[in-house]
This record gives C-alpha cells, structure tokens and sequence, in this order.
C-alpha cells in the first residue's frame, strides 16, 4: 500500500474521456487512479513494467467498464466476504497491451468500497511487472493520522497511531506474507 500526500495539483492530471486534454479546467480534471513511470506525473508509480525491447513506459487509458451484481470471488486469493454490486473499470496500454481491470465492490452493511486491481498482458509478447501496488491514493492537504498495526507472537495487532507526513508513508513486510509483526492493515483518519 502506497500513500502520497501532496499540497495542490499534481505534475500530471487524468482526463475525462472524450475530451481534449486542452479544454480541460481545475473543475474537470482528477489524479490518476494508476500512475505510471516515465509520463510526467511525479507521484510513485503504481505499477512499473518492462517489454521484451527494455522499454518501461507504461500509460493504463480507459477503454470500458461494467457493473456486475456480486463480487466475484478472486482466484486462489483470499477476499472479504459478501459484497453486493461491483464497478470493473478496463483499462488498457495501446503500445504494450498490458491490461488491468480495477474491481470496486461496495458493503453497503458497512459502509465501505473494496478496490483490487488484476493486471493481464494483452499480447503474446513478455512483459514483467516490475511493481503491482494495490492502490496509490494521493490525499488533499489536511490534519491526517496513519492507523498500523505490530506486534509479536502472542502480542499481535498493537495499534500505532502516527501523524501522516507529508511525501511517501508505506507499510511493508519483507517475510512475503503478514505476520504478528508487520500487519497489512492500514487507516487514514483525520
């Protein structure tokens, strides 16, 4: 999981699709969901990849989306239970092929939206995925805290809470896998 907190505009702004980036104003334009190396948007990359020639550029346009009635359940990962109707964004990379589709599940019991993104090469060439972040999620100016969860054996999930400083906060483990010690949970509270 990756936060950037930044104060103003972005190097690089989406669009909304059909219109000419020219004609876009503040009221129009948002962060990009997904950014990528190498195309003016400062941020750190959410997903970083490489073709078979070395290229590492890499821009994820939406080409479609859909509503399903449930959740569709993850293969061979695990996944919160329940869940009711899900927006699935396309997206697509018109030179590489590389494809992701971004899954927003709402919990309307509990108020939340579920976000997984799956990533799929759209061509028969290789491409490795370098980096495949969760989400990146740039956060407007304001007063925020950092939520985490350590531990250890027999003393797991001890609450830290912090205040969120500005630039790049990330929590990680290097075990490959959560444990008493590194707990992927993650608020963001102000």
């Amino acid at each position: 999981m990756l936060f950037n907190r930044a104060f103003g505009g972005h190097a690089s702004e989406a669009h909304i699709p059909g219109e000419e980036r020219e004609s876009l104003n503040f009221y129009h334009s948002f962060a990009s969901e997904i950014t990528s190396h190498g195309l003016g948007d400062f941020r750190e990359p959410t997903v970083q990849v490489e073709n078979i020639e070395g290229d590492r550029l890499c821009e994820l346009l939406y080409v479609g989306h859909k509503i399903l009635d449930d959740k569709p359940k993850p293969c061979g990962l695990p996944a919160m239970r329940g869940g009711g109707k899900t927006l699935v964004v396309h997206l697509c990379d018109p030179y590489t092929y590389l494809a992701a589709d971004l899954y927003y599940t709402v919990y309307e019991d509990c108020d939340t939206v579920a976000r997984r993104i799956v990533y799929k090469n759209g061509r028969d060439a290789r491409v490795t995925l370098r980096r495949a972040y969760s989400f990146n999620l740039t956060l407007q100016s304001g007063e925020y805290d950092a939520i985490t969860l350590f531990g250890a054996w027999a003393k797991e999930r001890q609450i830290d809470r912090t205040p969120l400083h500005h630039g790049v906060f990330s929590i990680d483990s290097k075990r490959t896998t959560s444990s008493s010690t590194i707990n992927p949970f993650l608020a963001i509270v102000d």
